[in-house]
């Protein structure tokens, strides 16, 4: 007996017939896994200091809540140990914050209610400033406020002495004088324009501490053979000629300019003389 062999042909409209059934089919979109994520969209970084800023609550942590502020473009982080977190205490937080830093363009929040409160919109309305939510149920949409979030936990968690206070203060200090991953520069630097006074600037001095110990030595060894000489108006002295003539002319302190200058006229026998 012979064997019978079968071709199968394969129909290609079978598949769009099924993507298409799947596609309008209820239960098998609820019950299919989650899709996967959507490319990654970035915040426009922002063209100058202080422009945008990312807020956001921390805790309960430590027993205690948190405010947390962070400029978009120099990294710069504030954290508020908070007694409540109501509209009323986080513009009075905010209004602190501004009177040193300014205000800024634009501010981005999630949609808690204190920050979708009339109050806290009448807030921002009064100071120019434009509000932004991020997504609901997507923190990652607010990321730098996350990020700011984590870690200002793990420095705080880093710190083994002091009250909570003190090891907000310490972390913020170390945080701010810390060249920034992203930027390459330390936060206080990029948003104030200098390096903040630590231990740290004594092993590495400034530019202008170089310079003046530099003139400090070069003086110390300057004046080794040197003598203090001061003059009074009308006191009677010898002012040395780099012209033609006697090498000294005596002269008559007529006003005093400066540390070492002074202003002579000649005396009244160097007159006669001529």
């Amino acid at each position: 007996m012979k064997s019978i062999s079968r071709q199968y042909v394969w129909w290609p409209c079978i598949d769009k017939d099924l993507e298409k059934y799947v596609s309008t089919c209820t239960k098998c979109q609820v019950n299919r896994n989650k899709p996967a994520e959507t490319p990654l969209s970035m915040w426009e970084y922002p063209k100058e200091p202080w422009s945008r800023v990312h807020i956001d609550f921390m805790g309960p942590y430590m027993g205690k809540s948190f405010f947390i502020i962070v400029d978009s473009y120099t990294k710069w982080i504030d954290a508020v140990i908070m007694n409540s977190i109501t509209a009323e205490c986080t513009i009075e937080v905010l209004r602190r914050v501004f009177a040193t830093h300014g205000i800024p363009k634009v501010l981005v929040s999630d949609n808690g209610p204190t920050y979708t409160s009339t109050q806290f919109k009448e807030f921002t309305v009064h100071n120019g400033i434009k509000q932004l939510f991020s997504a609901p149920f997507k923190p990652s949409s607010n990321g730098l406020a996350e990020r700011a979030v984590q870690t200002v936990k793990h420095g705080l968690a880093k710190m083994a002495e002091g009250s909570l206070h003190t090891k907000l203060s310490r972390f913020l200090f170390k945080y701010r004088i810390t060249p920034h991953s992203t930027t390459g520069v330390p936060p206080c630097e990029a948003l104030t324009g200098r390096m903040l006074h630590s231990p740290l600037s004594m092993v590495h001095p400034s530019l202008n501490d170089r310079v003046m110990q530099k003139q400090e030595l070069q003086k110390h060894y300057s004046d080794r053979h040197s003598q203090v000489r001061e003059f009074n108006v009308i006191n009677e002295v010898f002012v040395e000629n780099y012209a033609k003539g006697d090498r000294w002319l005596p002269r008559v302190v007529h006003l005093r300019e400066g540390s070492k200058m002074y202003d002579v006229k000649m005396t009244v026998e160097s007159c006669d003389d001529m």
